[in-house]
């Protein structure tokens, strides 16, 4: 949005610079401004790494009738051509008749369509057959101009100049779409114009109110003169109704505000309707069949002067042997008349002349996908775009939203390919059949994205744990069902029967073991049942004197060696002593032997061998006076 303001900002003040420079030449020199418009598209900007500013794009008026290889020239009915079957008589409808003869094989008898647009003027024409070919059917021809998809914008008076007499009756029609609906430019006829009113709802005369109005006329219907007479579509008189008024900036302001104007002027095809030739009355008496070789058409001429119409958002340039519309402003087309597909934030618009003589671009304006997709259409509803084909499992006006079954990745930007992840639901745990989670954090229910809705007693974000006192929703027997803890709260820390979600172990205090937290440990006893805050009670267990740590779990008695007496094995019997009431340690004496082997042993020793030392040698028992000692006990 910056950016956009600042290339307004730059806009504002190009064009008052353009508006002071225009000032300053008419005051230098003073000479209006008779091609406004007429500059590059777009300008560059001073500002390095901005985009070039838009500029209002016009294209220059040319003739699109001479010489034109895209033109394609239509006479219908084809065979209506003078001669082309053979030698064909006619005559002039002079006071003084001359009678010639059409013949195609004769260069200086032919008289085919493309004669009337190479450009010779008066010397070659077109000429149609004569009427008494056909008489009494009407004599109706219709010449064709189509240009294509290609628009072109009329931009002065269309001048047909005629061979023959002009025609009694004939229609001027243009259509933007290649001839599938047709608008009428002009009617012109010597004496139908009442019929045409009263049935086409053709009008007698055009007004500074309705510029665009379908008119009838009688001017350029006469019999006379026989030859060379023009038949001529006015448009600059309708335009100088606009000029007289206020000069150019009214004309060009009425056509950036007159939609039905600037229609009036565009077209694709032009056709010339040809309904009734001129003749001098004498086919109402009937009688020599000479008289209607008098009847025909003949065109020499013709002149079309337009523009090459790309919405004011492109240059025309040379594409082969046809003219193409350059567009810019992010709009593309045959004649630039549709945005680009990423470019519909606004609805597209044709440029606009208004402010003169610097104009409005109107240019498309880029929609904002967070680059999650490459088409986008306007909305109505929302005056904004609409993106279309989202990627990246995104969805929404602007791909801002996540896919059902997606969430949104809060620790990734909006515009990343990563910004929806995939909900990870433990099936057996949710609601939702199809696994979906919450697309987005809730801050009113604390509720964070990518939380799968969970079935009463399940908890988790993916739904797979247990609520607090059950577990094992994934474990089996029984999997999708939580199973209770069932903890022994004598034996949990805190008197809790909370457990692990997955394997059920409780919490036991230090001295108490089991998943359920119901038995003391090895080497604890009196399970402190009663007891929430006691614990197991250590044996205690003399290592010397006991065969092991553990002792009788209620009463904690140990388990005596013999001749060791006490609760714990640590007092011996009547009538006999120990050095130590510790563990005997035995270790090789006077020797470099660093041992790598413990000596004490819990087994009967029979072996040799029973010290392993450094460098892999071993530590024996010797003989004693001449004893072998085969055996030891510890």
């Amino acid at each position: 949005m910056e950016n956009l303001r600042g290339k307004a900002f730059r806009h504002v003040i190009i064009t008052i610079g353009l508006l002071l420079h225009l000032h300053h030449q008419v005051a230098l020199q003073t000479v209006p401004l008779t091609q406004p418009y007429s500059g590059e598209c777009e300008e560059e900007d001073t500002i390095i790494g901005e985009e070039p500013i838009a500029l209002l794009c016009r294209n220059n008026e040319t003739d699109i009738v001479h010489n034109r290889a895209e033109l394609q020239l239509d006479v219908d009915p084809g065979a209506f051509t003078c001669g082309l079957d053979g030698s064909e008589d006619f005559c002039t409808l002079a006071v003084v008749s001359e009678c010639d003869r059409c013949a195609n094989q004769n260069a200086y008898k032919r008289h085919v369509k493309e004669m009337m647009v190479d450009n010779l003027g008066t010397e070659t024409w077109w000429q149609s057959i004569t009427w008494s070919k056909i008489y009494p059917n009407p004599l109706e021809i219709n010449v064709t101009f189509t240009y294509g998809d290609k628009l072109y914008e009329l931009a002065s008076d269309i001048e047909i100049t005629f061979q023959s007499a002009r025609p009694r009756t004939m229609v001027l029609w243009s259509s933007k779409d290649n001839g599938i609906t047709w608008d009428p430019l002009q009617y012109y006829s010597s004496n139908r114009c009442p019929t045409f009113v009263r049935t086409r709802g053709v009008k007698t005369f055009f007004s500074r109110a309705d510029l665009a109005a379908v008119v009838c006329t009688d001017k350029y219907s006469s019999v006379l003169p026989s030859s060379g007479g023009k038949v001529i579509f006015p448009l600059s008189e309708r335009l100088d109704l606009v000029r007289r008024a206020g000069g150019s900036t009214a004309l060009y302001s009425e056509l950036a505000r007159n939609d039905a104007l600037q229609n009036f002027t565009l077209f694709n095809v032009l056709r010339i309707q040809l309904l009734h030739p001129a003749t001098d009355g004498r086919e109402i008496y009937g009688g020599d069949p000479s008289t209607y070789l008098k009847y025909y058409y003949g065109i020499s001429d013709i002149e079309v002067t337009a523009r090459c119409w790309c919405n004011l958002h492109g240059k025309c340039i040379d594409v082969g042997d046809r003219e193409a519309c350059q567009c810019k402003h992010n709009t593309a087309g045959t004649n630039c008349e549709r945005c680009l597909p990423m470019f519909n934030e606004l609805p597209w618009r044709r440029g606009s002349y208004l402010p003169y003589p610097i104009g409005t671009p109107n240019e498309c304006m880029r929609c904002n996908c967070n680059n999650h997709a490459q088409t986008c259409v306007f909305n109505p509803l929302t005056s904004s775009g609409r993106c279309l084909d989202c990627t990246d499992n995104t969805t929404g006006e602007k791909c801002e939203k996540c896919l059902p079954g997606y969430y949104r990745n809060e620790t990734a930007a909006l515009n990343s390919s990563e910004v929806c992840l995939q909900c990870d639901c433990e099936s057996l745990g949710t609601l939702d059949p199809n696994a979906t989670c919450l697309t987005e954090s809730n801050a009113l229910t604390g509720q964070v994205s990518g939380q799968c809705m969970c079935r009463r007693g399940i908890v988790g974000q993916r739904c797979d744990l247990c609520g607090d006192g059950f577990y094992g929703l994934l474990v089996e027997p029984d999997i999708g069902t939580c199973k209770a803890c069932a903890c022994n709260r004598h034996g949990t820390v805190d008197a809790s029967n909370v457990c692990n979600k997955t394997t059920g172990q409780c919490n036991c205090k230090p001295g108490i073991t089991n998943r359920a937290c119901d038995q003391c440990k090895e080497g604890y006893n009196s399970f402190p049942f009663g007891r929430l805050t006691g614990d197991c009670t250590a044996c205690g267990c003399d290592p010397g004197g006991s065969f092991g740590l553990s002792c009788e779990p209620r009463q904690g008695q140990c388990k005596c060696r013999k001749n060791f007496i006490g609760q714990r094995c640590n007092q011996p019997r009547i009538g006999t002593f120990t050095p130590s009431l510790d563990a005997f340690s035995f270790k090789p004496k006077d020797t470099d032997c660093r041992n790598t082997s413990a000596l004490r042993t819990q087994r009967r020793y029979t072996d040799r061998y029973f010290h392993v030392c450094e460098q892999q040698q071993f530590m024996g028992f010797g003989t004693i006076q001449g004893l072998r000692q085969l055996a030891a006990e510890w």
